[in-house]
């Protein structure tokens, strides 16, 4: 059956647009459906993200005595090999500030922890006879630290792997799409192996697209919080995060106002992000 290259533009319109409020999270931005090839879409995100409370090894409410502010300015590309196969990579700059854990670790910046992947069509919705036939992606990818001080708030600063498996699916004719991934991350030590899940939906309206998502990301070793200042790469972090969107479509753009709440976990902020967007396909 030859592709049905209109519903792969409408495809590709919705997931840009609604997968773009994952940019709060570690996995920035990536979904099963793969740009035609030869084509670039990349994207541009600002996220402020802020707490003062943490969630404590036993879920219990941890009050900080500053709040903790960071900013993250990235890139984000992705681009069509073929039929079956793209590449893409996130690139980012990181600030934090806070007195919150006292007077030598006030601020930090530096680059933020790179991401870049390898991504292989398994199915396509598109190319199937059936109506309610899913689109399968798999990816591997590596991570490069960033250059932040290692301790710092801004991030786990260790270089690793991951792979995952993609899933996603537009129902046909209601402007209606689901999208999920599951898969796992190694990092040097003292960062511990996590695998994570991620579970959302949209919908668009017009030019209107509006998403939901729920995440969740579990370390299998590490430490848990103490009475002294975090250690953040060496923590048991369990973090599950809820995730909404507001898009934009404009033609080959699309502009999203996203934001990202840890309503539970261990051992992590209490984190809010709030953030807006870009990205166009040429």
């Amino acid at each position: 059956m030859k592709p049905n290259l209109a519903g792969q533009r409408l495809n590709l319109t919705l997931a840009g647009a609604s997968l773009l409020l994952l940019a709060p999270s570690p996995a920035r931005g990536q979904a099963a459906w793969l740009p035609p090839a030869g084509q670039f879409v990349v994207g541009t995100q600002y996220v402020f993200e802020t707490y003062r409370e943490l969630h404590g090894a036993r879920r219990q409410p941890v009050r900080l005595r500053d709040d903790v502010n960071q900013h993250t300015f990235s890139l984000t590309g992705e681009y069509g090999l073929g039929a079956r196969w793209a590449v893409d990579a996130t690139i980012g700059y990181v600030t934090t500030d806070t007195t919150a854990f006292g007077p030598g670790f006030s601020s930090d910046s530096g680059l933020a922890d790179s991401r870049f992947g390898l991504r292989y069509g398994l199915a396509n919705e598109f190319e199937s006879a059936s109506a309610w036939a899913p689109t399968v992606t798999a990816r591997v990818g590596g991570i490069a630290a960033g250059t932040y001080s290692y301790l710092s708030p801004a991030g786990d600063g260790a270089s690793g792997g991951e792979s995952s498996l993609l899933l996603g699916k537009i129902l046909p004719g209601l402007g209606v799409g689901f999208h999920a991934e599951v898969g796992y991350r190694v990092r040097e030590e003292p960062v511990a192996d996590e695998y994570f899940a991620v579970l959302g939906v949209f919908k668009r309206i017009d030019e209107v697209v509006l998403s939901a998502g729920i995440r969740h990301t579990q370390a299998v070793s590490g430490q848990n919080l103490g009475g002294g200042r975090p250690r953040w790469p060496q923590l048991k972090e369990i973090v599950d995060q809820f995730e909404l969107g507001f898009g934009w479509v404009d033609g080959p753009r699309t502009y999203q106002i996203f934001s990202a709440y840890t309503f539970d976990g261990k051992n992590t902020p209490k984190r809010l992000a709030l953030g807006f967007g870009m990205n166009w396909g040429f």
